[in-house]
């Protein structure tokens, strides 16, 4: 295997639903929605957070093997630190 394939292989596992939840890269889960919510609702024009904010919890959390909860609480988190950069 080269070294780049074994780069990209490390990188996809970082990001794999089969991660536990203590290694979680925050930022990686905060992206992750950020994309969703970007696409699910035309960059915020119709968004709704009733309908949204437990699809996207709900995405996140399967993907990154963490409860919703965790998912929305790193989202917030995340996106204040990157509002006050």
């Amino acid at each position: 295997m080269k070294k780049e394939d074994t780069d990209d292989t490390e990188a996809f596992n970082n990001t794999s639903p089969s991660q536990s939840s203590s290694s979680v890269d925050e930022d990686v889960v905060y992206f992750y929605m950020k994309e969703l919510y970007d696409t699910m609702t035309h960059y915020g024009d119709n968004y709704d957070p009733e309908t949204h904010d437990p699809i996207i919890a709900g995405k996140a959390s399967e993907r990154f093997n963490i409860t919703e909860k965790k998912a929305t609480d790193i989202y917030i988190k995340k996106d204040k630190e990157y509002l006050l950069q």
